[in-house]
């Protein structure tokens, strides 16, 4: 399955005094695409003592403080500050309370493996102070080249790897509920239903353009969700020929940043600190979501509840939608 990542930027500030490099042939782009080759999967240590990726790849739920994207606007950054050939960058993201610090230098056409590369506790940053803090991070004294350059930039969110699911290969005629489906779509859940009018019906829970979303299992969204698949979300019902009725769930279920989560596996011992994603992915979902109940206080077992939306650690929201027996069809209850 490919890697993708989702990130926004806020702000940049740059500080410092400001050195006159000539980076008028390198593109950051291109720099950035050789640098996070080089730095793909390594490994620093945190504040907190765990540790974390400066860049994909790393195990599902690791913490990853940048993404390629990220990195090109960091050295566009630094092309935009006249800070090369060498500086100092400080990137700050807005959910973490923790610094990564590196020294870029442009030799010839691209950035050298940075020769310091760590993180320290967030700090106001003054360029006088840097000897200080790298000699204390590192144990190694800060190179006299570029010390008067200080590069910070911000972001406002965390980085979000997300899995794309790759379309089951198919040989010959296809059969069953992935014939009745457009092509490509995740069947996350599906069961038969007694409507009691003598017809086989099946409800399944769908994804269109589905991914899936490790979680970090450090934190209470990660306890409702756990590692969860997102996408353009519905329900199906279907009997054994057609499609009966399609309802579409996507505006209802907010996950934690306004993204659909369905989650798929919990965050249990088992699960929490997985091998690979693709490890994770080849067991079945251990999460079962079609549990039908009599929620309305009709007699019918017709109702299911999915969590939609995470509000705290105390409280969340969860949509509830139903068969409905006439027609049949399907309906939002509502959110509570």
């Amino acid at each position: 399955m490919a890697c993708r990542a989702s990130c926004a930027v806020v702000a940049l500030l740059v500080a410092g005094t400001i050195s006159h490099g000539d980076p008028a042939s390198s593109d950051p782009v291109a720099l950035a695409a050789s640098l996070a080759e080089r730095l793909a999967g390594a490994i620093v240590a945190m504040p907190d003592g765990s540790e974390a990726r400066v860049l994909p790849p790393g195990p599902a739920g690791a913490e990853v403080l940048l993404t390629p994207e990220r990195l090109a606007t960091c050295l566009e950054t630094v092309t935009e500050a006249e800070a090369w050939p060498v500086a100092w960058l400080v990137v700050q993201r807005a959910d973490l309370d923790a610094d990564l610090v590196m020294r870029v230098a442009l030799t010839g056409e691209e950035v050298s493996t940075p020769d310091f590369l760590f993180v320290v506790p967030r700090r106001d940053w003054q360029v006088d102070d840097l000897p200080g803090v790298v000699r204390r991070a590192t144990g190694r004294k800060a190179p006299r080249e570029g010390r008067g350059n200080l590069v910070i930039q911000g972001f406002s969110t965390r980085v979000v790897t997300t899995y794309v699911y790759e379309a089951p290969k198919t040989t010959g005629k296809v059969r069953g509920l992935r014939a009745l489906l457009p092509e490509g779509t995740l069947i996350r859940e599906a069961r038969v239903v007694d409507l009691a009018d003598g017809r086989r019906y099946t409800l399944a829970l769908v994804l269109d353009e589905a991914t899936f979303v490790p979680a970090s299992c450090a934190d209470c969204a990660s306890e409702l969700f756990g590692h969860a698949d997102s996408g353009t979300v519905g329900l199906v019902l279907t009997d054994e020929e057609r499609i009966v009725d399609r309802l579409d769930l996507t505006p209802h279920l907010k996950g934690v940043d306004g993204t659909p989560r369905v989650p798929r596996y919990a965050c249990d011992e088992r699960h929490a600190n997985p091998e690979s994603v693709e490890a994770l992915l080849a067991e079945e979902p251990t999460v079962r979501l079609l549990e039908l109940a009599d929620l309305d206080g009709d007699g019918l077992p017709l109702e299911i509840t999915l969590p939609a939306e995470y509000v705290d650690c105390e409280n969340y929201l969860k949509l509830v939608a139903a068969i409905r027996p006439d027609g049949p069809g399907l309906e939002i209850v509502g959110v509570e």
